[in-house]
């Protein structure tokens, strides 16, 4: 019965996964794809993970009753780094530019609700934004071929390098707003990160082709072509994302926590 009241708790709120007791074991990562994560006891053993997939939008939330958390645990609900821009490809009279890098997305905003916690060994809660793409390197100008003195051809042009690519900007943090009521051992040893996101760097401008040499057949001599221009640097992205706000409280208050009826 208890498992039949989970499985249609799951099934019919969408957004709301409810367990009686979650344990992750040592070094494993639970994978969570819903908004609202919810347990009786949740147990993170050392080096453990609880992951909230990059599709889980804003807010999040946590609420739990009882939890053990180990040494070096992690809850991620960072957002995701932005891609870096191809490389140029290869062309005359000119190389193509090289790719922009790609935007980094927003870390979400993390809600947790803890009645009880029974030991901490040191857990790390992350919401930073995602880094921004750097940009791609323009494509490599081509170098001339060389001067043929018997048919009076001299050396061949290079060729201009691609500019390179612009960075993508930063993604900006999300908030974390985290509420215990009750700590059984010790002071506890949590870590807030709300960083915003990096801006991507610039990309580099291809090199210039080099010009072709020239050549020599006993009295004839032909001359070798001129050299190409490098690339133009990218811009940098344009901005690094916004620090999130983050704070931790004791409450005396009662804390309310979701159960299986709830869904606040």
């Amino acid at each position: 019965m208890k498992i039949l009241q989970i499985l249609l708790l799951v099934a019919v709120a969408h957004s709301f996964c409810w367990s009686q007791k979650v344990e992750i074991s040592n070094g494993q990562t639970l994978t969570i794809s819903e908004k609202t994560f919810s347990a009786d006891t949740l147990i993170m053993a050392d080096k453990s993970t609880l992951f909230f997939e990059k599709t889980v939008g804003s807010p999040i939330k946590i609420n739990i009753k009882y939890a053990v958390l180990g040494n070096n645990t992690l809850i991620d609900a960072t957002g995701t780094d932005g891609k870096d821009g191809n490389t140029g490809s290869v062309n005359r009279p000119k190389s193509d530019t090289g790719g922009d890098g790609t935007d980094g997305t927003s870390g979400r905003n993390l809600k947790i609700r803890i009645k009880t916690i029974g030991r901490v060994g040191s857990l790390l809660v992350k919401v930073d934004g995602g880094k921004g793409g750097n940009g791609g390197t323009g494509g490599s100008g081509t170098d001339g071929n060389r001067g043929d003195a018997l048919t009076g051809r001299r050396g061949g042009n290079g060729t201009n390098g691609g500019d390179g690519g612009n960075g993508g900007n930063g993604g900006d943090s999300g908030d974390i707003d985290f509420k215990f009521k009750k700590l059984l051992n010790g002071i506890p040893n949590i870590t807030l990160s709300a960083i915003g996101g990096e801006k991507g760097k610039a990309g580099s401008g291809g090199r210039m082709g080099y010009g072709g040499g020239g050549d020599r057949d006993g009295f004839i001599k032909v001359g070798g072509g001129s050299h190409g221009s490098a690339g133009n640097s990218g811009q940098e992205g344009q901005r690094n994302g916004t620090d999130g706000l983050a704070k931790i409280n004791q409450e005396d208050n009662e804390i309310k926590v979701l159960d299986s009826t709830t869904n606040d």
